[in-house]
């Protein structure tokens, strides 16, 4: 699983934000993103590509994609969301689950 070291030493920069909805028979756009982005997933769903993988998202969904990742939209499907850019290159920590645990617990 992916983790993101976020400084808690000053907030982070925003780039953009705001919300977007995507009717049942639209796709999502496709683009290499040029910053790092977190998606909220009011109602719907949004299944798309990135970064080589699937990632279905639906409503409660909370994801992070990192800067650089290629998007694509695998399906149409109706969706609404908010959305927030950041200027900053968080550094990422890949931890499994073993890890996860080992951090939490202590």
């Amino acid at each position: 699983m992916l983790f993101y070291k976020i400084p808690t030493v000053r907030l982070p920069r925003l780039m953009l934000m705001g919300s977007a909805e995507i009717p049942a028979h639209c796709l999502h756009i496709t683009r290499t993103l040029s910053e790092t982005v977190l998606y909220y997933i009011i109602s719907g769903s949004l299944d798309l590509e990135s970064g080589g993988q699937r990632v279905l998202l639906n409503s409660g969904d909370i994801h992070i994609f990192s800067k650089g990742e290629f998007q694509r939209p695998l399906k149409a499907g109706a969706c609404k969301y908010c959305y927030i850019h950041f200027f900053d290159n968080f550094e990422t920590v890949d931890m499994n689950s073993a890890l996860i645990s080992e951090y939490i617990s202590a």
